[in-house]
């Protein structure tokens, strides 16, 4: 920039300067709120892998409206990739108490895979 430029950029702020800070306050709150909306993300990616990792979270479910037998469940175990396989069941049924219809869902959990983690009661 030449000395005409910048003399003249210093009174353009000068003769605005209320307008000047008002960009130069724009400017900074849009940035914070981009690091912290871009910071946050990254925190809540790192928690849920480490809740994933605690709880030894399963990578792929395999579901089947048959069921699968036990020499399917020995077919996924026995393949290269395979860590761990620990098979489920999942029920849904509808109870009637005190009047009240309710849902209730029954998972079976053999204690290897996807260990649930009790925050309240017994």
């Amino acid at each position: 920039m030449t000395k005409t430029q910048l003399l003249d950029s210093y009174r353009n702020i000068k003769k605005n300067f209320v307008s000047y800070i008002s960009i130069l306050l724009i400017t900074m709150l849009s940035a914070s709120t981009f690091m912290g909306v871009t910071s946050a993300a990254v925190n809540l990616e790192n928690g849920a892998n480490d809740f994933y990792k605690e709880s030894d979270f399963y990578d792929l479910e395999v579901v089947s409206t048959l069921l699968l037998s036990e020499d399917d469940v020995d077919e996924l175990r026995n393949l290269d990739s395979v860590e761990s396989v620990a098979p489920f069941y999942y029920v849904t049924a509808g109870i009637e108490k005190d009047g009240a219809k309710e849902n209730v869902n029954v998972i079976t959990s053999t204690g290897d895979i996807c260990i649930p983690e009790l925050l309240s009661g017994e």
